[in-house]
């Protein structure tokens, strides 16, 4: 288990996230959904969370994950790192080689933050690589964005929608930036 979850290669801060703890009454459709996730799990529809930077997103997939990897494989990325590891690798058939397998073929995957990066046809190129993989072998996933439904949708484009759309379980967190954020609250307390 302590090999799973340092697999997850979590920030410092996430270390310490779970549906345990989560602040349930901020979200609790999303949390009730997240739980139900995990619990079902892997009989369960893809995961989509989105919202407002700060309503628990983060929290939520990391607390599914670290409760998946007491007996499942799982891997956590977060897209931007992912893209900026990719930028800077020095080969990049070597690092698609080397990455892409565990994002295609592990149990349970969960790729957050998608929509922090400019969109460009290399990030929704791999999106769709990844999702249509796993939507063609019935892998269930977990994505989270700060982006709106709307915006979500022009992001990942008609295909990729139709795909998730049909599949995926689309979780419209509550709340407004700045009003709703975790952390903002955290400070004011």
């Amino acid at each position: 288990i302590q090999g799973r979850l340092a697999a997850l290669n979590l920030d410092l801060r996430q270390q310490d996230m779970s549906l345990d703890n989560f602040e349930t009454d901020s979200q609790p459709a999303a949390y009730m959904r997240a739980r139900e996730f995990a619990d079902g799990w892997p009989n369960v529809k893809p995961l989509v969370l989105l919202g407002a930077p700060g309503t628990g997103k983060t929290h939520l997939v990391v607390g599914i994950l670290r409760r998946l990897v007491v007996s499942h494989d799982a891997r956590y990325i977060s897209i931007n790192r992912f893209l900026n590891e990719w930028k800077e690798a020095a080969d990049w058939a070597e690092f698609r080689r080397s990455r892409m397998p565990a994002l295609l073929f592990s149990p349970c995957l969960a790729i957050d933050e998608i929509g922090r990066e400019a969109r460009t046809d290399q990030i929704v190129a791999t999106l769709d690589e990844i999702i249509d993989r796993r939507y063609g072998n019935k892998h269930p996933f977990i994505l989270s964005s700060n982006l709106s439904l709307k915006q979500f949708q022009l992001y990942v484009g008609a295909a990729l929608w139709s795909r998730l759309d049909e599949w995926a379980e689309i979780v419209e967190m509550a709340g407004k930036w700045p009003d709703n954020d975790y952390r903002r609250r955290l400070k004011d307390a």
